[in-house]
């Protein structure tokens, strides 16, 4: 993906020129130049324009619509074993913050989220089909942030505990906020938790454990 360019002005301490014969710390202010002494600072100009640039990754609308793709099939890997550990490895940034609808919010490490998961979703629902049809992302390339407003298929079933049950919430929205190396450093879930297929499926599986 394209990056965009950050540079840093390295500017000699006006006391090299005291290294030049004939020239003073004052001499770029105050002594008239012959020829001669400008050959001789010539080449202290040259470094004091210098600029020290780094690239640094800048999201495009194409790269942020593959790392839509991305997270979501990591969710339905997430959802398939229990657990969130091998997502939180390859797409979370050293700190991430959440803010899904319920309310469920936090941030800290990513094994926090790891955790919290692990005893909320990850111990209820056991399949998370994103359908591709009707899904719409929308990248915001200044705010690096990706949002997903998709159809959702989840079963919750207490991971085999309880027979199917099938929520149809759709559809939903996941925005994630990415950094320079297209790490998740927020999360946002939006979708409706009165829903009744969501509600009626949340208490079958409670009245069961």
């Amino acid at each position: 993906h394209a990056a965009s360019t950050r540079c840093f002005d390295l500017s000699l301490h006006p006391h090299s020129f005291s290294q030049i014969k004939g020239a003073s710390p004052k001499a770029p202010r105050r002594t008239r130049l012959t020829t001669q002494t400008a050959d001789k600072m010539a080449p202290l100009f040259t470094i004091t324009t210098m600029l020290i640039c780094s690239s640094a990754a800048a999201l495009t609308a194409e790269h942020g619509r593959a790392l839509a793709d991305t997270f979501l099939d990591a969710m339905t890997e997430t959802l398939a074993t229990g657990s969130m550990e091998k997502m939180a490895k390859a797409h979370f940034a050293s700190e991430i913050a959440w803010d899904w609808s319920g309310p469920q919010t936090g941030s800290g490490k990513p094994a926090d989220l790891v955790a919290e998961f692990g005893a909320t979703w990850g111990s209820m629902v056991s399949a998370f089909q994103a359908s591709t049809n009707g899904k719409y992302v929308i990248v915001d390339t200044v705010a690096k942030a990706i949002q997903v407003t998709f159809p959702l298929v989840i079963n919750i079933d207490g991971r085999g505990k309880v027979p199917t049950c099938l929520v149809d919430n759709q559809p939903i929205s996941f925005t994630f906020h990415v950094d320079d190396k297209s790490k998740i450093t927020k999360w946002d879930g939006m979708w409706d938790p009165n829903e009744p297929s969501m509600v009626s499926c949340i208490q079958a599986l409670q009245k069961e454990l």
